[in-house]
């Protein structure tokens, strides 16, 4: 779009890295024809007030498309009390297939197809469906939908234990960022400082945890491989070097608490390993 004259307009989060609605409603101009924004923000797990971002967005008559693709199964999402137009989901974050998702329009909502063909999807897009991965995708809904308050609160637990285990054994050097009551239970990001206040190598620190059998990353999937620091840290005001030392945990289903004391333990042995070079 933006290569067809659109201009996009990006709004600033705060340091915890969330997106206030009175910062929404003074970008908007008599120009905006939409505003898009992530409900759970994927790599510091900041909770966005969809419901107030709304209104101030519909005050001026703009559409609101949210991104739910990190908080559907892991908060209550209702399309009505968020006040969204369009809300999309993706069946992978859920324990479903990969390469299935959903488009929630709102009735009445202008829609211009993007795609043409058939008049499948009531003439919003054309083309065969998908039917097993939206049957796959169905029953990843039902599953994760009915088990979210107690997978919240075993994530609620384990998230405790982490932070917990991270002050008292690396509080001179591990600090978290977004570390907020608006936060998912289920995401934390932390920065690792090496010597002379430095960040460690986020890169080799992600290798080294891979060696000892620990998932991490560092950064959202959708940003792997790139090796400048990652946009959303930068943009709650990290310094590059500090950025680039940090790695992001997501804890899922089959993470037990027993996970959290094997991390904390194999991350002191690659941090004491990796000082030696810093």
């Amino acid at each position: 779009m933006k290569r067809e004259g659109v201009d996009p307009v990006y709004v600033q989060p705060d340091k915890k890295g969330l997106i206030s609605a009175k910062k929404v409603a003074d970008a908007i101009t008599d120009d905006t024809a939409i505003v898009s924004i992530m409900h759970v923000n994927n790599e510091l797990g900041v909770i966005n007030p969809i419901s107030e971002i709304a209104e101030e967005c519909h005050e001026h008559g703009v559409l609101l498309h949210s991104d739910t693709v990190q908080s559907v199964g892991k908060l209550p999402v209702d399309v009505d009390e968020l006040g969204v137009d369009f809300l999309s989901i993706s069946g992978h974050k859920i324990y479903g297939p990969k390469g299935i998702g959903m488009l929630y329009m709102r009735h009445g909502t202008p829609w211009i197809p993007w795609m043409h063909g058939g008049s499948q999807e009531r003439r919003r897009r054309g083309g065969t469906l998908n039917v097993p991965g939206i049957v796959g995708l169905a029953k990843a809904m039902d599953f994760s939908i009915g088990n979210r308050k107690p997978q919240a609160d075993r994530y609620r637990k384990m998230r405790e234990q982490l932070v917990d285990g991270l002050k008292s054994r690396f509080n001179s050097i591990i600090s978290t960022n977004a570390d907020c009551d608006d936060c998912v239970p289920h995401i934390i990001n932390l920065s690792v400082e090496g010597k002379n206040s430095e960040g460690l190598d986020g890169e080799m620190l992600l290798l080294n945890l891979d060696m000892e059998g620990i998932c991490v990353s560092n950064g959202s999937a959708c940003t792997s491989g790139a090796v400048e620091p990652s946009h959303v840290l930068s943009g709650i005001g990290l310094e590059d070097h500090i950025a680039n030392s940090s790695i992001r945990l997501s804890f899922g289903k089959s993470n037990t608490q027993q996970d959290i004391d094997t991390f904390l333990d194999k991350l002191g042995e690659v941090i004491n390993r990796m000082k030696v070079t810093v």
